[in-house]
């Protein structure tokens, strides 16, 4: 159980030193204080999102990210931007991500990390999550024992 948590609370700390720790270049690496991107409602690139210097127009994407369970717990998440959050369970995010510039060939990072909780049992559990882009489910995990949580490279679907 000890060991569980650890891992937990390593795993979560390297993932806020990671993604904190970015060139910084595109802003998919900045703090909560950055709203979601413009998109269209279709999930079509919009025409007006501009990318780096010289780069086509965004492609947007619409993205969820949940986490089950019920209690009170602590959430990482990176999705366009990334933030660390004590939420109530269940707990869903729902925002837009706008490929540009590098991550049109790159791909941008989409997680979800919930922290371990106490179940009914009294044990420490990583409550089940999800990551759905466009509607489609692309990360799953409910293995109460994988402090992982949902990891998935977004990558463009119109590659240049």
């Amino acid at each position: 159980m000890r060991k569980a948590i650890t891992t937990a609370t390593t795993l979560l700390t390297t993932a806020v030193l990671l993604t904190g720790c970015g060139s910084g270049g595109d802003g998919s690496t900045s703090s909560k204080s950055k709203a979601p991107s413009a998109s269209s409602a279709s999930g079509a690139p919009d025409p007006s999102a501009s990318g780096a210097a010289g780069s086509a127009a965004g492609e947007t994407h619409q993205v969820t990210l949940e986490v089950k369970g019920s209690g009170k717990g602590q959430v990482l998440w990176t999705a366009g931007d990334n933030g660390m959050d004590q939420v109530d369970l269940p707990w869903k995010k729902q925002t837009t991500v706008t490929l540009k510039g590098a991550e049109l060939k790159l791909g941008a990072p989409l997680s979800v990390v919930p922290q371990a909780v106490q179940d009914a049992n009294a044990r420490f559990v990583f409550p089940a999550c999800t990551i759905t882009v466009d509607g489609k489910q692309v990360a799953h995990n409910e293995d109460e024992e994988n402090a992982k949580g949902c990891t998935y490279l977004l990558k463009s679907t119109n590659r240049p």
